[in-house]
């Protein structure tokens, strides 16, 4: 994903105090997060989604 690419979602869906969580890695700020931040959503990044499995994961691959 490239760091111009638009937001996936009509930021007007928007709404202020709601989650958003994108997968994405890199940008760390994509539209979607950058547009949910300006509406006053609560953001979460890809790459927090994914230090928040790294254990499981390499449970997972080592069991």
């Amino acid at each position: 994903m490239s760091e111009n690419d638009p937001s996936p979602i009509d930021p007007r869906l928007l709404e202020h105090g709601k989650m958003v969580v994108d997968v994405i890695m890199s940008p760390e700020e994509t539209a979607l997060l950058r547009s949910a931040k300006e509406r006053g959503c609560l953001v979460h990044p890809g790459r927090a989604m994914l230090d928040g499995q790294l254990f499981e994961i390499f449970d997972f691959l080592t069991a």
